[in-house]
C-alpha cells in the first residue's frame, strides 16, 4: 500500500536495490561492494550549473559513462541521457549514475517533478527497426515512471494496425513493433519479467502472444512492460517506489517525501 504523505517514524521503510552497493571512499571516489565490479573504485566527476547536471564516471582516467540531466529550480528535473560504455554493461553502473544524479537533484530542489526524456521518433515506412534506449528503459521501469502514451487506449479505441514481432539480436531481447493509425505510428515494446526486472528474453513467448491482444493488455495494466521511444513521467501512485530506489534510509525517503510532486 503505498504512503501518503511523509514517512512516519514507525513506517518500516526498506530501500529497494537500485545500482550496485557502493561507499564514498572520498568526495570524488566510490567503491563498489557487489556485483562483478567489486572492489573496484571508480572516480565520479560532478558538471552543475544553474540548469543542467552532468554525472561522469571515470575508472582508472578512462571516462567510462555519463548521466545528463536538465532542471528548473523548484519545478522539474528532467534526465535525458544516460551511457556507459559497452564494455561495461550488465554492471548497474547506469542507474548508479542515474541515483546519483538524481539525489544530487533533489538535495538542491524544494520541490519538483521528475521525467525521463528518451524519444526517438520513426517512421512508418522505416522497415529496419529495432529497441532503441534498452538500458533507459529498464531504468524507467524499476523507477516506476509512466509512459507518456497509453497502450491501453490505443487498444481500446481500435488504433492498432499490426503486431510486429522482433527477433532478438546479440545485444537486445526481442520487442513488439506496435504499428498505430495515429502519433507516434510506432512503438517498440519490451516485455518485462515482474520477478527479474529484466526483459523476458524468450522469442517463443513473443510469437505466442503476439496476436492475444487481451493478454498483452494484463502485461500492460501491470505495466510490465517498457516503451523504447517514448518520454516517461513520475505519476503521484508511483512516487513512493521511485523513492525507496534512491533513498538508502528512512531520513532520505522523508526528505525526498516531501520535495516530489508528481506530474499528472
Amino acid at each position: 500500500m503505498a504512503l501518503i504523505g511523509n514517512y512516519p517514524k514507525d513506517s518500516g521503510f526498506i530501500p529497494l536495490p537500485f545500482g550496485p552497493a557502493f561507499t564514498w571512499e572520498s568526495e570524488n571516489n566510490i567503491i563498489i561492494n557487489e556485483r562483478t565490479s567489486k572492489e573496484q573504485v571508480f572516480n565520479i566527476e560532478k558538471n552543475f550549473t544553474d540548469r543542467t547536471a552532468d554525472i561522469i564516471l571515470y575508472e582508472q582516467g578512462k571516462r567510462i559513462g555519463h548521466c545528463l540531466a536538465e532542471y528548473e529550480k523548484n519545478s522539474l528535473i528532467d534526465v535525458w541521457d544516460v551511457v556507459v560504455d559497452e564494455h561495461y554493461h550488465g554492471k548497474g553502473l547506469a542507474e548508479l549514475m542515474v541515483k546519483i544524479l538524481l539525489r544530487e537533484l533533489l538535495f538542491l530542489q524544494k520541490t519538483t517533478k521528475i521525467k525521463f526524456r528518451m524519444i526517438t521518433l520513426f517512421k512508418p515506412e522505416e522497415k529496419e527497426i529495432q529497441m532503441r534506449n534498452l538500458g533507459i528503459g529498464i531504468i524507467v521501469y524499476k523507477l516506476g515512471m509512466t509512459c507518456e502514451y497509453d497502450l491501453k487506449e490505443f487498444i481500446m479505441q481500435n488504433n492498432i494496425i499490426n503486431i510486429d514481432c522482433l527477433a532478438p539480436t546479440c545485444n537486445l531481447p526481442p520487442a513488439y513493433k506496435f504499428s498505430l493509425n495515429v502519433f507516434p505510428y510506432t512503438l517498440i515494446v519490451v516485455l518485462m519479467n515482474e520477478e527479474t526486472e529484466r526483459p523476458i528474453t524468450d522469442y517463443d513467448i513473443y510469437l505466442k502472444l503476439h496476436s492475444q491482444l487481451d493478454i498483452i493488455l494484463t502485461f500492460i495494466l501491470k505495466q510490465q512492460l517498457i516503451i523504447g521511444n517514448a518520454n516517461y513521467y513520475l505519476e503521484y501512485e508511483m512516487i513512493d517506489l521511485f523513492i525507496s530506489r534512491l533513498a538508502s534510509n528512512q531520513t532520505d525517503a522523508a526528505m525526498f517525501k516531501s520535495k516530489i510532486q508528481p506530474i499528472r
